[in-house]
């Protein structure tokens, strides 16, 4: 649908100039499948450590920070013994877990040496 509004008109030459958010483009272009279907994929992990004392209360500062800037953002908090992890999106290409992990970079930039992309069971909906 995006690509025909790009294109110019075959009469008139018009064409339509989009404006929108990187992360709107990223999840519009991402391949989808039936509801709520797990696939295999890609996620992009903003946080994991076993530090016992911190770890937990870590991981949920992260994950009320990423909603409070992107609320329908996926956003996975987990805890496999002994790591806590924050993980965000369901990617079903390395390409789009790419750029996601860019604009997770650019937004919180204070995670940047944590953010790298993980292949993950996903869900599509």
């Amino acid at each position: 649908f995006m690509e025909n509004l790009l294109e110019k008109d075959t009469l008139t030459g018009a064409f339509v100039i989009v404006h929108q958010d990187s992360l709107l483009k990223l999840l519009i272009n991402t391949p989808r499948t039936s509801k709520g279907t797990i696939y295999k994929g890609y996620r992009v992990q903003l946080f994991s450590s076993n530090t016992a004392k911190t770890a937990k209360e870590r991981a949920f500062a992260i994950e009320k920070r990423v909603l409070q800037k992107h609320p329908d953002l996926a956003i996975y908090v987990s805890y496999n013994a002994p790591f806590w992890k924050v993980r965000v999106g369901d990617c079903t290409t390395y390409n789009a877990a790419t750029k996601l992990r860019q604009y997770l970079v650019k937004e919180f930039p204070d995670l940047q040496t944590e953010i790298y992309i993980v292949p993950d069971q996903i869900n599509i909906k």
